[in-house]
């Protein structure tokens, strides 16, 4: 009886919503203001109830496949079928439902379920896609829910105007203003996790590898807004799922194109514009989604009163293309390309080239309701090139990396308490060969080749969601992961007790092609706990381990585009990293307020470090110039985040500090005497503070202030005249720092500013009180002294107004 009449209200559930789309009777709910109340709340319940609902979009509500439906604080998330139609089994209670589909705008409700019942949502074209990006939790209470510690999820479909450099909306650059990330200055490349390194992020797009995620040297980041769908960046807990870096994951998500009609949006600033085309191919089955950036900034260098940068030349694209294509309700296929390239001349002394190629295909299938299936293969080439344009030694110096990747998952979901996911990953890696040619016929530059190393790396990995009851949630996570160095190569062996130097060399073996060199593996668990202590607080703990097979060999503080990727190999073991995580989190006033209280430390292993004046380009036996290290970071990040009002911002501060110690059998290979010193990208203390206003009639002002400490440099503490040379005696190393980094920006957005149009107008001024941050502090010796002196650098020390008219149709 009671199984007759579930199957009977369900089944008519079913037709009442299909029966709604029909008719078009989508009655009040479509403007309701306040929560959705289904039943009667003075009426006890037992057990759970069906809720079932439907999406459609457009002026004439047409229901629509495959639409998403995110139901909060379970961070569920549905799909719809080809009637449009989506339906669980709920305890009674309040849910917040979210629907979004392609580029339609989302929509979000408040659903307050005492009985069975149906809900509706109807998806309105997207006017806002131009305005801004907003960092927040996927859903009210999010932060409270979910399992893991440290993520942060980026959604460039909310509304939210940041000031930003140039006028160019930079993702990477709104990260750094969340607690523990940043970066150590203006023109850096890449960005630091909680004391980690730039290599020690893994920079994953559809699946593929980024190496260089910048453009101009670091000022503007390499991913395209306008096509982006979500950023996701893993700080603390890592998911089992991915592996190779040991710091932190951001993965980038693209949209698909709009598969019912063609649009079109673009950007025009001072220095940059853009565009994206989008639409079906087949109606309602294959969408393309074009993106492209280019600069035309060299008028600006023009105006420059300095001859040196009136000749100098900065450029640069990107291109994204994105095919859709839908085999039937369960099945989906996700081409991806994408493309860039950078030029950077100062003058006649030298430049820097660099570029990256990637495509990838993801296949998603739904093998039944519970059983969920992917597979992803990608392919890359990173080249990046240092040019001499003139004189004896003009030059052009080339290196880079490629990659192909491969990574098949299966999700099961046997019940309500369990969601497993297991899978493998298989990376293959191949140094491009260092060259050196000589430009012109003028050149004394002979050309040579250094050959690079390869390996390959795989690993496999089973993940569990566990939910043991309403306070309490786990994620069980095990990888295990081997790299195996491949030939060709030629080890050599030095002698055990002497420095690694090319005279302590004693033989040597040649391995031949795919011959197995050296092998490395090893476990990585990663587990993570959440105990609710109330409705709206809840303490999170969590630990990682990793492996990074893949090392950035750079003896300067910030990346250049021509440092050089290495794999393990016999004297390169893979860095391994520790993080054990605790977390508090609270939310206030019906979550229009969010904190959250993280603190963390970690233990790193086979830190890579560098002998004084290090030859690392162009050098055959690099072995010789490399110590292993090992390290500690620890730190405390607090952030307070109002998401409700006209006033919205948040206040995100960290301390942290970071320690290297690196003890060699010999002097010259023993830094600082083998105490501890400041790692180069230590910065104790960061803060950030962003508040944005909402004007009634529509557009934005947003301030953002940002400081943090000074990083550590070694200085010269004495200076000796020996045969009337002056001799610099240095510190221990980082024993000094630089000034301290202080910036105010600010923005306004203008909506509408012609009538009619979906456009809008953004202003805005990068470092407002013109302050000269130190970039670095070099040491030069004047013609009048034989002592050295020092020279603080700023990369930017005026304020950058700029101004951008963006448009969609």
């Amino acid at each position: 009886m009671n199984d007759s009449y579930s199957f009977l209200r369900i089944y008519l559930l079913r037709c009442l919503a299909l029966l709604g789309s029909l008719l078009g009777l989508w009655l009040p709910l479509m403007g309701q203001q306040g929560p959705l109340i289904i039943g009667d709340s003075s009426l006890h319940t037992s057990g759970k109830v069906h809720l079932a609902g439907q999406v459609a979009v457009g002026v004439a509500p047409r229901p629509v496949l495959d639409a998403r439906v995110h139901i909060m604080p379970l961070d569920t998330v549905l799909r719809t079928d080809k009637r449009g139609v989506f339906e669980l089994d709920l305890l009674p209670g309040t849910y917040t439902l979210e629907a979004s589909f392609g580029s339609w705008a989302p929509q979000k409700k408040e659903v307050r379920l005492y009985a069975s019942g149906i809900m509706s949502f109807l998806l309105n074209e997207w006017t806002t896609s131009l305005e801004a990006v907003t960092i927040s939790a996927e859903g009210a209470a999010q932060n409270i829910e979910a399992v893991a510690t440290g993520i942060e999820r980026i959604r460039i479909e909310e509304i939210r105007m940041l000031p930003s450099f140039l006028g160019e909306v930079d993702v990477i650059k709104s990260l750094e203003l969340l607690p523990g990330v940043s970066s150590v200055g203006e023109g850096a490349s890449g960005f630091n996790v909680r004391g980690g390194r730039v290599d020690q992020n893994l920079i994953l797009q559809d699946g593929a590898f980024l190496f260089n995620p910048s453009h101009v040297l670091g000022f503007f980041s390499a991913f395209n807004p306008d096509v982006v769908s979500q950023f996701s960046l893993y700080k603390g807990h890592i998911p089992a799922a991915y592996g190779g870096r040991i710091a932190s994951v951001l993965e980038v998500k693209l949209r698909e194109g709009d598969y019912e009609r063609h649009r079109f949006q673009g950007g025009l600033g001072l220095v940059s514009g853009r565009m994206v085309a989008e639409g079906p191919l087949v109606k309602g089955q294959t969408s393309y989604l074009l993106g492209g950036r280019a600069t035309y900034s060299d008028w600006l260098l023009r105006r420059v009163n300095d001859l040196d940068v009136q000749n100098s030349q900065t450029a640069f694209y990107d291109a994204n293309v994105r095919l859709s294509h839908r085999f039937n309700d369960n099945h989906k296929l996700l081409l991806s390309w994408y493309s860039s390239g950078d030029r950077f001349r100062f003058s006649d002394e030298f430049g820097f080239r660099w570029a990256t190629q990637n495509a990838s295909a993801e296949w998603n299938g739904i093998l039944n309701e519970k059983l969920l299936t992917s597979l992803t293969a990608s392919w890359g080439n990173y080249k990046s090139v240092l040019f001499d344009p003139a004189g004896f030694d003009a030059r052009e110096l080339t290196n880079g990396m490629r990659f192909v990747r491969l990574h098949p998952r299966l999700s099961w979901t046997p019940g309500e308490r369990h969601h497993f996911q297991l899978g493998m990953t298989a990376v293959g890696l191949q140094g491009r060969q260092e060259s050196v040619v000589p430009l012109g016929e003028g050149s004394a530059v002979v050309p040579e080749v250094v050959p690079k190393d390869r390996g390959r790396e795989w690993a496999v990995y089973i993940q569990d969601e566990w939910t043991l009851n309403e306070r309490i949630a786990l994620s069980l996570g095990l990888r295990y992961s081997v790299f195996q160095q491949t030939g060709p190569y030629l080890l050599r062996q030095y002698a055990a007790q002497a420095p690694r130097r090319l005279d302590n060399a004693l033989d040597s073996t040649t391995y031949a092609a795919g011959q197995v060199v050296q092998a490395y593996g090893g476990l990585e668990p990663r587990l993570s706990a959440r105990i609710k202590l109330g409705a709206a607080n809840s303490l999170k703990l969590s630990y990682n381990r990793g492996r990074q097979y893949i090392h950035l060999i750079s003896n300067s503080t910030t990346p250049t585009p021509v440092d050089i990727w290495q794999v393990s190999n016999a004297f390169l073991p893979p860095q391994i990293g520790d993080q054990w995580s605790l977390g508090y989190y609270h939310n206030f006033s019906q979550n229009a307020w969010e904190g959250s209280l993280e603190l963390y430390y970690k233990q790193l292993q086979n830190l890579v470090e560098y002998k004084d004046f290090a030859r690392l380009l162009l050098n055959p036996h690099l072995e010789t110039e490399l110590l292993q290290g090992r390290g500690r970071a620890y730190g405390a990040e607090f952030s307070i985040k109002r998401n409700a009002g006209r006033w919205t911002g948040w206040l995100a501060y960290t301390y942290s500090r970071t320690w290297i110690q690196v003890q060699g059998l010999h002097p010259e290979e023993t830094i600082n005497r083998g105490a501890w010193y400041p790692a180069s990208i230590d910065q104790p203390h960061n803060l950030s503070l962003l508040a944005t206003y909402a004007f009634r009639g529509g557009g934005s002002m947003s301030f953002n202030f940002s400081y943090k400490s000074g990083r550590p440099i070694s200085a010269i503490v004495a200076s000796y005249l020996g045969g009337g040379v002056a001799i610099p005696q240095y510190s221990q190393r980082n024993a000094y720092r630089i000034p301290d980094y202080f910036r105010i920006d600010m923005a306004v957005q203008v909506p509408s500013v012609v009538k009619k149009w979906n456009d809008n107008l953004n202003f805005s001024v990068y470092n407002l009180l013109f302050r000269k941050n130190a970039y670095s502090v070099f040491y030069f010796k004047p013609l009048w002294s034989f002592v050295p002196k020092p020279h603080k650098l700023s990369v930017l020390g005026v304020a950058f107004p700029a101004l951008t008219y963006n448009i969609a149709f």
